[in-house]
């Protein structure tokens, strides 16, 4: 801890801040956060999501929300080790160049509180491009990935049966739970946000309280895993696909099933339920997509073309189209009306694993197996944007209600929040930042002989003794 701040107990770190802006004290507050002393003692007497509040007190300037964003990137390493700061802010603020980031850096540069690395070169996400935040806390692969209709939460499950719900302004897990031995592979909330489905082990899916995860009911019926489900828009109607090849439709209210629809010849991987609840489209592996009458149960079209197993599957806000991926590097582009295809959008050489729509009605978000997400626009047909945003496969998205964030999820083990910008440059340093932040790695670099790890030309070792 800073020698300047050792007279603070945790209660003053805590309020002070808060008292500071109360008073009208703010310029002197200003200054505390813009200053590493502050920022390392508070980190190490309270925590990052702590820190990171105090900015909340003061009227944002280009500094303050240059600093706000590299620690807000970085929380998920604080969280772990909190000697990771002045790495941290060297590693995505050197290329700033306001005088107070300048100085803020040559204070952290000189900070001798632990032996850390010194990045020489911009080799971490800079605070200018559209990462938001990264979750750690998963112990397997992401499988899934969904929020809650108010926007406010995020529920992701692993495969290692694993629930987690997690706020998403501050990032703090708020609930971990089992759901299963094994794979999650898909978690939907429902309309009014307080209840869980996710499936089982047991080819069943189940239902849980979002607020302490207590198991309320579970749905039997189906003779393989289930692998996705949807729930209408008014509540009333479940659909599962399963791993049998079918789906099924149960009365959400009852658990009961109402019917079932067997017409494809693979796995049904995913859903999609139209707007106003009337039609289901389903894709599966056996290179299909079918669209259902949810009333009768009638299988309405097959709709052919994809070369491999379509993995996703989403209905435009029109309730008109719907926009396949497909392991065959292509998206296609429906009309669920008429039955036909309208486009095919090519990604090159790699396998598409899920897609969102925006609300825009125009634009599909979708995650890739090489670890990008793409930003496609369907009714021109065109590519606008990808971001490096995983150095593993993402095998799901979200995107907020308000359509400002995205979510993605990965292998990884890691799911990023990104601000949806597009008029915005992408950030090309994110891909080889994902090796330089996780902070396993950084685990292991601290145990070992760090000079004979990393090229001296990248990375500098403080050998300063521990004060």
């Amino acid at each position: 801890m800073s020698h300047r701040y050792i007279a603070c107990d945790e209660y003053g770190f805590r309020h002070l801040p808060r008292h500071l802006a109360r008073s009208g004290r703010v310029s002197i507050l200003r200054q505390m956060l813009l200053e590493f002393d502050w920022l390392q003692s508070k980190l190490e007497v309270v925590d990052i999501n702590g820190l990171l509040m105090d900015y909340a007190l003061v009227s944002s300037d280009a500094s303050l929300g240059c600093l706000q964003a590299a620690l807000r990137l970085s929380s998920h390493i604080l969280v772990e080790d909190k000697t990771q700061l002045p790495g941290q802010l060297v590693g995505r603020l050197m290329t700033q160049t306001e005088n107070e980031i300048l100085t803020l850096l040559a204070q952290a540069r000189q900070w001798c509180g632990y032996p850390w690395l010194e990045p020489l070169t911009p080799t971490l996400t800079s605070p200018n491009g559209l990462r938001v935040r990264t979750l750690s806390g998963h112990n397997d692969w992401i499988n899934t990935v969904a929020l809650t209709p108010d926007g406010t939460r995020i529920v992701s499950g692993s495969n290692d049966g694993i629930v987690k719900v997690w706020e998403l302004e501050s990032g703090v897990e708020l609930l971990t739970f089992r759901a299963g031995r094994y794979g999650i592979n898909t978690v939907v909330v429902t309309s009014d946000g307080k209840h869980i489905l996710s499936n089982s082990d047991d080819n069943t899916f189940t239902v849980w309280d979002l607020r302490d995860g207590r198991k309320l009911r579970t749905f039997s019926g189906h003779t393989g895993t289930v692998l996705a489900l949807a729930i209408t828009q008014d509540g009333k109607w479940v659909v599962s696909a399963s791993l049998d090849h079918t789906l099924k439709v149960w009365d959400y209210a009852t658990s009961k099933k109402r019917l079932t629809f067997s017409g494809h010849n693979e796995s049904v991987r995913a859903i999609a339920i139209t707007p106003d609840g009337t039609r289901a489209v389903s894709a599966s592996w056996d290179k299909t997509v079918k669209v259902w009458d949810l009333d009768s149960g009638n299988e309405l079209f097959t709709l052919s073309g994809h070369s491999s197993l379509v993995r996703a599957v989403a209905i435009m806000p029109d309730g008109i189209h719907a926009v396949s991926a497909s392991d065959d590097h292509t998206l296609r582009l429906w009309d669920i009306i008429q039955g036909r295809e309208v486009r095919t959008l090519s990604s090159g050489k790699v396998a598409l694993l899920s897609v969102v729509v925006m609300l825009d009605g125009r634009r599909v978000a979708v995650a890739t197996a090489t670890g990008e997400v793409e930003i496609w626009n369907v009714a021109q047909g065109e590519k606008e944007l990808t971001l490096n945003a995983h150095y593993l496969p993402i095998y799901a998205l979200a995107l907020t209600p308000d359509g400002s964030h995205i979510i993605s999820a990965s292998i990884d083990q890691t799911l990023r929040i990104w601000q949806l910008d597009i008029n915005n440059e992408l950030d090309n340093s994110t891909s080889h930042a994902e090796w330089v932040t996780n902070s396993s790695y950084l685990t292991v670099l601290k145990k070992e002989r760090l000079t004979d790890m990393y090229n001296p030309g990248m990375v500098k070792l403080e050998k300063t003794p521990i004060k």
